[in-house]
Parts: C-alpha cells; structure tokens; sequence
C-alpha cells in the first residue's frame, strides 16, 4: 500500500461522522493549502465584469461614426446605379 493511501485511510476513519473537505486532505497529503489571496474574492470578481463592461461600452461608442466616408458614399452609387439597371431590365423585358 502506498503511503498516500494509508495516510487518506488514517485520516478517513477518524472523519467518519464529519464532513471531508478537500482542502483539509491535500494539506494531509503534503500539499497546502490554496492561500486566501489566491482565490479572487467576489469583489475582485465584480470589479472585473464592471471593467469589461465599461471598455466594451467605449470601445462601441468610438467606433460607431455619424459621417458618411467617401468609400460609404460610392458604394451608395454603385447601389444606386445596380438597381437603376435592373429596374431598366425587368422594363425591357415586360
């Protein structure tokens, strides 16, 4: 049997009645324990959404332009100039 199991069974039958948690059986095992500032705390959570929401939100609002640029404008014309021609060709051939 190797050491890692014997050490879980020792610790198991003295826990029969209680709860195991993982944390307690990793630092049994000769883990440790994850320490409290490496787990993100629900406010480190939340600030984070909050800022990616925010740069989203910015970056949406700087890139929608109320101006027509000039390849806009031309493609408008040939548009216009597409549907010219097909509306002559469904009158040539009625």
């Amino acid at each position: 049997m190797s050491p890692t199991v014997g050490r879980l069974r020792f610790w198991l039958r003295g826990r029969r009645t209680s709860r195991v948690r993982g944390a307690d059986f990793v630092a049994l095992v000769g883990g440790t324990r994850p320490l409290k500032s490496d787990i993100m705390s629900g406010m480190q959570i939340i600030r984070a959404v909050i800022i990616v929401f925010a740069v989203s939100a910015v970056a949406l609002a700087t890139s929608a332009c109320p101006e027509k640029g000039p390849a806009e404008k031309a493609g408008e014309k040939i548009d216009d100039a597409v549907d010219k021609t097909k509306d002559a060709a469904e009158d040539a051939t009625k």
